[in-house]
């Protein structure tokens, strides 16, 4: 009875440990099992948030990529913007300095045609020709008019050529003083060409007035009369100023034109006018073409013309 309590005892004990460990086993697998889902799921958290993180870098990157994109072409379109001006102002400075350079070139080989084109006799005449003019210039300092001063530019003594005034009391010129035309330009002017000893010059005037006008610092006529006179005459401009400052030195009528009167006309005439006659009477008719008795600057340019340079029958009318 004993011994079959005992086996009885020992199935039961040894079922009921197989279903311990049966237990224990599957438990431990649940857990197990249970662990590794927990895992599994934060590792695929962990690995959406990377990727979530990922894609919006990614998503940030593309987004500042453009603006990255566009800020580098506008500095590469500023550099190639400076670089193309700078390109321009020097290509500019170059064209310049090379056109210079070439102008230069071509004024130098001109000149240097110039120069070949002339022979040796040529460049002979021209070594002469400035030897001549320094020579004579030298023999003309050599006259020296000691006590004399220039009354224009103050030279003491005058040397070369002198030039003393005949209606003036003691006025002299150089003679570059007289060639600027700064006295007045009626005056007559005697050259002095060998110096007169200090204590013989005159001190006074030598020659009356030639000329009795009484207009001489008029201003000249217009480009209008000019043109006028021109178109009406044989003369040219030159030589209508040139007869212009003529009748000013005659003119002795106190008007706004001036005029010649019979009596001037008649000095002017010289031997001819020192006696009346019909032959004065005509000749001051044929110029007084309104016969006011005073000879204006028309009218004596109509009669200069028809007298120098008209034709024949200009003459007879």
């Amino acid at each position: 009875m004993a011994p079959r309590i005992s086996q009885a005892i020992l199935i039961v004990s040894g079922a009921l440990t197989g279903i311990a460990a049966i237990a224990a086993v599957s438990w431990l697998r649940n857990r197990q099992q249970a662990s590794a889902s927990s895992s599994s799921s934060s590792s695929g958290t962990f690995h959406s948030s990377t990727s979530t993180q990922a894609n919006t870098s990614e998503y940030a990157s593309t987004q500042s990529r453009p603006n990255r994109l566009r800020r580098s072409r506008t500095v590469r379109r500023r550099r190639n913007n400076n670089a193309s001006r700078n390109l321009t102002d020097s290509n500019d400075v170059d064209t310049n300095a090379l056109l210079s350079e070439a102008e230069e070139d071509a004024d130098n080989r001109k000149m240097l045609s110039l120069f070949k084109e002339w022979g040796e006799d040529d460049n002979r005449n021209l070594l002469n020709l400035l030897h001549a003019i320094s020579e004579n210039q030298s023999r003309k300092e050599g006259f020296i008019h000691r006590g004399i001063t220039c009354n224009k530019c103050n030279m003491s003594p005058i040397r070369g050529v002198r030039y003393k005034c005949a209606n003036c009391v003691d006025f002299d010129l150089c003679e570059m003083c007289e060639g600027a035309n700064s006295h007045v330009n009626t005056h007559v002017f005697l050259k002095i060409r060998i110096p007169i000893p200090p204590l013989a010059n005159p001190r006074s005037a030598l020659l009356p007035a030639f000329y009795p006008g009484k207009h001489h610092n008029k201003p000249p006529l217009s480009p209008e009369k000019y043109r006028e006179l021109q178109y009406t005459s044989h003369f040219d401009q030159v030589e209508l100023e040139a007869l212009y400052e003529q009748f000013k030195s005659l003119s002795t009528v106190d008007t706004d034109e001036g005029g010649i009167d019979r009596e001037t006309f008649e000095q002017c005439l010289g031997p001819l006018g020192l006696e009346k006659n019909l032959i004065t009477e005509r000749i001051f008719a044929f110029f007084d073409q309104d016969g006011d008795n005073i000879i204006n600057f028309s009218e004596i340019v109509a009669g200069l013309s028809v007298l120098c340079k008209g034709n024949l029958d200009e003459k007879i009318e």
